[in-house]
């Protein structure tokens, strides 16, 4: 659903079965799925993956080669929320020991940053759209 969203479709559970042909086809300017087409064009697709969620990593976290998997619109948008809730629970630890704001600036406006301030899990700066931070609900439950 992510990657729905990255690429022009509807938000984040406004569609609830998005196949891997719709991702393929890609989105109108509406939001709706274009009509697959016989032969998709595979370079034109991954240069659209590249341009939206960059290169495919080469290493895993340990620094070993990953297996061979196809890096498609679903994986990308899911490495990209990782790291993304990665980038986000590390800012939450450092405002805790030096004491800074716990904002973590974003490279761009994505789906994923979208998504977990719908869910009310994470905000944004109120003055600065680029940094983003996650709720504290630790401080409102002692």
């Amino acid at each position: 659903m992510l990657a729905a969203e990255e690429l022009g479709g509807p938000i984040v559970g406004e569609m609830l079965d998005v196949t891997p042909e719709a991702l393929i086809a890609g989105f109108s300017t509406q939001g709706k799925p274009k009509k697959p087409k016989e032969n998709p064009n595979i370079d034109k697709r991954q240069r659209r993956i590249d341009e939206i969620w960059g290169p495919k990593p080469s290493l895993d976290e340990n620094g070993e080669d990953e297996e061979e998997e196809e890096w498609n619109e679903t994986r990308a948008a899911g490495a990209e929320m990782r790291e993304l809730a990665e980038q986000l629970l590390n800012g939450l630890l450092e405002a805790d020991d030096h004491g800074t704001d716990g904002y973590v600036t974003l490279e761009r406006d994505s789906a994923a940053a979208r998504f977990l301030v719908r869910s009310k899990v994470a905000q944004y700066h109120f003055k600065d759209a680029r940094k983003l931070k996650l709720i504290d609900f630790e401080k409102d439950i002692i």
